[in-house]
């Protein structure tokens, strides 16, 4: 059992508050090239969202400083393929309406440029799932998302970020339902994230997560670990019209162990290996 997915439209928006009131909006459309095999994950749903970290990914607030972000997200997939490219089942779609919540404070110590920050993020969303004449929809809560503690550090134009953190299932799960909010088990995350901000007009940014999976009670399906990392470069193009930036981002994620069922491996490992890549545009209010 292997599989991929295609993507046909993607975007996201992303809002940021602090202290008082400003934000970014960022749009990514297009189709994404090159989605590659296997859609890693019971019932293909990966933890970590691929794709998102793509601007000013490694700035976070200054000492003393809370900032609460938005993400929405749409997402639609069309396919699902074997290693061979053929459908592996018949008649797929999937549609996702995500959103998430995040919330960020960065304590009032500072040690020679480095900042620590506790953050969590809650994300739900509304799925429509189609195989063969079968359909589900479902909505809820996917996790908990707890990080104790970031660790950031700046040099003149370079940001560094590193930061463990814990997904925690929440929501309903149903083993006989084609979709469910929450993939019911616990995941270990590690964030190493770096922007480059050589000027006002330019961030290069990149962050690379790497996600060890627990096993869900209710199937005793493992899902191999996976790296992913997003990247993304955003310009001001127009001097006249400072807070608009064109650029291009995308991601690259890698699954590099085996899904497991009750130890035994599934099919040739059902893994992950995808990459996506298109323009966008950010705006900053």
């Amino acid at each position: 059992m292997d599989g991929r997915k295609s993507t046909i439209s993607w975007s996201f928006v992303r809002r940021r508050t602090a202290r008082g009131v400003c934000g970014a909006l960022l749009l990514v459309t297009g189709l994404f090239a090159g989605v590659a095999s296997a859609t890693a994950e019971e019932n293909g749903a990966a933890q970590w969202p691929l794709g998102v970290q793509t601007i000013a990914a490694a700035l976070l607030p200054p000492p003393g400083g809370t900032e609460y972000f938005d993400y929405t997200l749409f997402y639609s997939a069309y396919e699902l393929t074997n290693s061979n490219g053929g459908k592996l089942v018949p008649n797929f779609h999937l549609d996702i309406v995500g959103k998430a919540s995040r919330l960020d404070h960065t304590w009032n110590v500072a040690l020679d440029g480095i900042n620590f920050t506790s953050g969590v993020i809650l994300p739900g969303d509304y799925q429509n799932v189609r195989i063969g004449n079968a359909s589900t929809d479902t909505v809820g809560f996917n996790f908990l998302y707890l990080t104790p503690l970031y660790v950031t550090y700046a040099s003149g134009p370079w940001h560094l970020l590193f930061g463990p953190s814990v997904f925690i299932p929440l929501g309903p799960y149903d083993v006989h339902r084609l979709a469910n909010p929450t993939n019911n088990y616990f995941s270990f995350n590690q964030e190493l994230a770096v922007t480059y901000l050589p000027s006002p007009r330019l961030d290069v940014s990149a962050e690379t997560t790497i996600t060890v999976n627990g096993t869900n009670p209710a199937t005793n399906y493992h899902s191999g670990a996976d790296i992913n990392t997003d990247f993304g470069i955003n310009y001001v193009a127009f001097p006249s019209v400072p807070k608009l930036q064109l650029g291009v981002g995308g991601f690259l994620a890698k699954q590099f162990q085996d899904d497991t069922v009750t130890g035994n491996r599934v099919g040739d490992g059902f893994r992950l290996e995808q990459f996506g890549i298109g323009p966008q545009v950010v705006y900053y209010f």
